[in-house]
This record gives C-alpha cells, sequence and structure tokens, in this order.
C-alpha cells in the first residue's frame, strides 16, 4: 500500500505543475500587428522571480523558464518494495523509467526526497516571437498557422504574468470593432487593432500569475 502511495506520489509530482490555461483564444499575426519583433528580451526583465507558492521564473534574453521543487518522505524499510521501479545511484534514486532524478537525504529513520521540475515555457525563434509595448512583453507563440498571446507586466519589481483565456472573450469583444469568430466549439479568432490591443493591457484578465523579483 505505502509502495503504491509513493508511485502514486512519483506520478502526480510530474503532473503537479501549474496546470496549463485554457488558452483558446488565437490571432493571424502576432501581437501588436505592425510592431517590430525583438531579437532578445529586454534588459530590464531579465533575473530571477518568485510567487508565492516557490515557483520560480528565470528570463534570460532569449529563453523563459520556469522551475520548482517537489519533497517528499519515505521510510528507509520501503526501499526495497520500490527497487523494479527505481534504483539508487551515487546517493540519488532514479526512475528506471522516466530516468528523473531524486537527491536523497537521511532524516532519522526516513529519507526525504527532492525533485527539480524545469519546464521551458518560451523561447525566441520562428515560432515564438516577443514584441514589446510600454512596459509589457507580448509573447506570441506559432500553433499550426495561428498565434496565440501571453503578457508579461513589470513594475518595479513586481512582474505579473497573463493569459488570455475564453474566460476574458466578453471583456476583450467589448474593446474591439471586429468581434472575435468562433473557430469551433471552443476557439476564437481576433482581430484587434494596435489600439485595441493596447486596452487589452490594461483590462483586468482571469489568469494573472504575480511574481516578485529576487
Amino acid at each position: 500500500m505505502k509502495n503504491l502511495i509513493f508511485l502514486l506520489f512519483v506520478s502526480l509530482l510530474f503532473s503537479c505543475k501549474e496546470e496549463a490555461i485554457g488558452n483558446d483564444l488565437y490571432f493571424d499575426n502576432p501581437q501588436p500587428i505592425n510592431d517590430s519583433e525583438l531579437k532578445e528580451i529586454p534588459q530590464k526583465f531579465l533575473g530571477l522571480y518568485k510567487d508565492a507558492d516557490s515557483v520560480f521564473l528565470q528570463i534570460d534574453k532569449n529563453l523563459i523558464t520556469k522551475y520548482y521543487f517537489g519533497k517528499f518522505k519515505i521510510h528507509k524499510s520501503e526501499l526495497d518494495s520500490i527497487k523494479n521501479e527505481f534504483e539508487m545511484s551515487n546517493g540519488k534514486l532514479i526512475d528506471k523509467k522516466t530516468k528523473a532524478i531524486f537527491e536523497t537525504k537521511k532524516i532519522g529513520d526516513s529519507i526525504e526526497l527532492s525533485n527539480k521540475n524545469c519546464d521551458t515555457i518560451f523561447q525566441i525563434s520562428a515560432t515564438q516571437k516577443v514584441k514589446q509595448i510600454s512596459r509589457d512583453l507580448i509573447l506570441n507563440s506559432k500553433f499550426d498557422n495561428l498565434w496565440q498571446v501571453n503578457i508579461i507586466s513589470l513594475k518595479k519589481k513586481s512582474l505579473k504574468f497573463k493569459y488570455l483565456s475564453v474566460e476574458d472573450l466578453n471583456s476583450l469583444d467589448s474593446i474591439m470593432s471586429i468581434k472575435s469568430i468562433m473557430i469551433d466549439s471552443s476557439y476564437y479568432l481576433l482581430k484587434p487593432s494596435r489600439k485595441e490591443f493596447k486596452k487589452f493591457l490594461h483590462s483586468n484578465l482571469s489568469h494573472e500569475f504575480l511574481y516578485q523579483k529576487l
């Protein structure tokens, strides 16, 4: 039973990443239209940020990564029960299937396992383009022939990572002269002017994550 609980934990550890937001809003072109793409992320945005749940956001010139740590304790006697799924090497527990590596630390009769999880959420390329309006970065990611948008807003040391979601559709439609077009039952195409898109940045979106610079 304990072995099962442990294996379930390991499965959860790889799925407990911040849940992907239902970003079902698309654009014909990278936003805002007619603005030049940046070759790299501006200096003032660079650095390491942390949210209230100890999720870290690392912003580099061409790359944005998110990482966080998982910890779990098991009794030393349970190591034998998981030897078919894991192996111990140089003080590290390694998942034979996923190759995930857990650092180990002995605490009395227990062993603390810790694991660093890292996601690349944006990397400047032909399919991921960045633009800037004032203190806001606009992250454009291409899917098929359409683009999705995320927004990074920076004020002093406070950074907000914003997702456009279908929950914001009514609010966004109220800004645009050309209303959203339903692609299918859950996907919408938006065609804002530059001025209208700029108004998006001042809207209170449904999904905003606050980070503080370290």
